[in-house]
């Protein structure tokens, strides 16, 4: 039998990533939440509750009060870490609580 689309299957996989956007979303979140926990390191994930993605925009919950306020006045320089760790601009914003 020929075969009449010969192609790689990561190929055809990515093309079908690309045309579902939801699930795309989906994984530009894990994407971003795992370059969190692997670029800040061990001691910002121990006062890290929780960590969110949506719509470009980064959310930290941090329980350390003085870690927060240094963690803001850096926000900038944590949005270019992750987005040069993940070799793509997803975060547009990183907001600290």
């Amino acid at each position: 039998m020929k075969k009449h689309n010969d192609r790689p299957i990561g190929e055809s996989i990515s093309e079908a990533l690309q045309r579902n956007q939801k699930l795309n979303f989906g994984l530009d979140k894990i994407r971003v939440e795992n370059a969190y926990k692997k670029a800040m390191g061990d001691m910002i994930n121990k006062y890290t509750s929780r960590v969110g993605y949506k719509n470009g925009e980064l959310k930290m919950y941090i329980t350390s009060a003085s870690l927060k306020k240094e963690l803001s006045m850096n926000a900038d320089k944590i949005k270019d870490l992750l987005n040069d760790y993940m070799k793509k601009k997803l975060i547009e914003s990183v907001k600290i609580y």
